[in-house]
């Protein structure tokens, strides 16, 4: 079951099944632009970075697309709930966030990102915290956008900062069914309250370093297959919470209206922050 699967224990087969799952429970209206953010945008970075003549950087459409793609994601996911009407806040801030968003000049885009990928490119330890600080500068950008900015570079070693990898990262730490009793584990998995997201740099590192600690072990059992990418742990990831999500062993989170993140439904009204 998916909720038996942990970072300390996924193999590669089973990255490589919930990477064929993850393109089924894809909706069909979501395709064209997971084309854009997985395949299309990455590639034209990788041109950009392998051309003697040209900088690697984004441009202000590329970004947008990017948004758009991770805003439509998160509504596809927050509608599916059962929710009270006023946890479904991804499409009441949508607008505002894309305005922000769109409000950075061309430029600003080019340099900021330009900024951000070369000397993310010249640093041999290919930390993620000094890029994903430069690109936060952006409007509407907070950490997790910047994330999924980066991840466009390098796939290969930068994960995209979702809620499903957060939380699966973070369960991972919980007992398992065998310590507990199946019944038991079910219901306190089903019933808990979600931990609430916090979308700062620092969770951000706490992410990359457990896929790139989970990459390194499942490269050092490898049998000389392709390596898997920081993409695939992503991808994965969200296919595994999914899964959790149809057996009724985990809970989905609302947005955040100040930064366009999700953050766990509140009880509480809470003070709105100002993006990052």
């Amino acid at each position: 079951m998916a909720a038996d699967l942990t970072p300390d224990n996924i193999s590669t087969s089973d990255i490589r099944h919930h990477l064929e799952r993850y393109k089924c429970i894809i909706p069909t209206e979501l395709c064209a632009l997971s084309e854009l953010r997985y395949n299309e945008i990455p590639q034209i970075l990788l041109k950009r970075k392998d051309d003697e003549n040209e900088e690697p950087f984004l441009e202000k459409a590329e970004v947008q697309q990017l948004v758009e793609w991770k805003l439509a994601s998160r509504c596809h996911c927050v509608t599916q709930l059962s929710l009270p009407a006023q946890q479904l806040k991804h499409g009441t801030f949508r607008p505002t966030l894309t305005r922000l968003v769109a409000s950075n000049s061309s430029a600003t885009v080019y340099i900021t990102t330009r900024n951000s990928f070369i000397p993310y490119s010249l640093d041999e330890s290919r930390h993620p915290s000094l890029p994903i600080a430069n690109l936060t500068r952006l409007k509407g950008i907070g950490p997790a956008t910047a994330s999924l900015l980066l991840s466009c570079y390098d796939p290969t070693n930068v994960p995209f900062f979702s809620d499903e990898l957060y939380r699966w990262l973070h369960d991972s730490a919980e007992p398992t069914r065998q310590e507990e009793g199946e019944k038991t584990k079910k219901r306190k998995l089903s019933t808990r309250k979600p931990k609430r997201i916090s979308y700062t740099i620092k969770e951000y590192i706490f992410i990359f370093d457990r896929v790139t600690a989970l990459r390194s072990r499942l490269d050092a059992s490898s049998d000389g297959g392709e390596p898997v990418k920081a993409v695939d742990v992503e991808r994965a990831a969200y296919s595994i919470m999914k899964a959790r999500q149809e057996e009724g062993t985990t809970v989905d989170t609302a947005e955040d209206p100040g930064t366009g993140e999700t953050k766990a439904p509140a009880l509480k009204r809470r003070k709105r922050k100002r993006a990052a």
